[in-house]
């Protein structure tokens, strides 16, 4: 059986996202490699789910990549 194929790593450069006029999400830098398990963690509301949205395509950023 064999490994399905990845989408890592992705890399996430500028990345902000607004809602509105608030922001919801401002990533400087952030590289998701494969290897080990990466966990996204903070308090509710910090952007975890908008993170993995734009991660997946699901959400276009407002600037950024």
């Amino acid at each position: 059986m064999r490994a399905p194929d990845s989408d890592l790593p992705l890399r996430f450069e500028r990345i902000h996202y607004e809602a509105g006029n608030r922001r919801i999400l401002d990533i400087g830098s952030l590289t998701i490699s494969n290897g080990a398990p990466t966990a996204v963690i903070g308090p509710n509301g910090a952007g975890q789910t908008t993170l993995l949205r734009i991660g997946m395509g699901l959400l276009e950023p407002t600037s950024g990549y």
